[in-house]
């Protein structure tokens, strides 16, 4: 990149945003109906950009509302499907554990049983 000039620099990031728009069109998620790694990955720099101080002078988080062009709140709506999901994950792991921890009672009484 450093044969490039800082505004052809920008344009590619501008050009890179709006195609990402377009992928992701009107679906919540860019394959679908369920997040894969590509929505990850785009949700953890996208946002980097979308919650920098209005202070700094970022041409590209100031070009995301022109590439958006009316998907507003997508960023607050994937955060709270994600937070949902990582919720329904803890929940499902807590789980896991209390079963663990019931069948190691239980084989423990077996033991204590058969002595």
């Amino acid at each position: 990149m450093g044969v490039h000039k800082p505004e052809e620099i920008e344009e590619f990031g501008k050009h890179d945003l709006k195609v990402l728009s377009d992928m992701l069109a009107d679906k919540p998620f860019f394959f679908g109906d369920e997040p894969t790694t590509l929505d990850v990955v785009s949700f953890a720099v996208l946002s980097q950009l979308h919650f920098i101080s209005k202070d700094v002078n970022l041409p590209l988080r100031d070009f995301i509302p022109e590439a958006k062009e009316g998907k507003e709140g997508e960023t607050e709506k994937k955060t709270e499907q994600e937070s949902a999901e990582t919720e329904k994950i803890e929940k499902e792991l807590e789980k896991d554990k209390s079963d663990e921890k019931t069948e190691k009672v239980e084989e423990n009484k077996e033991k204590e049983e058969s002595k």
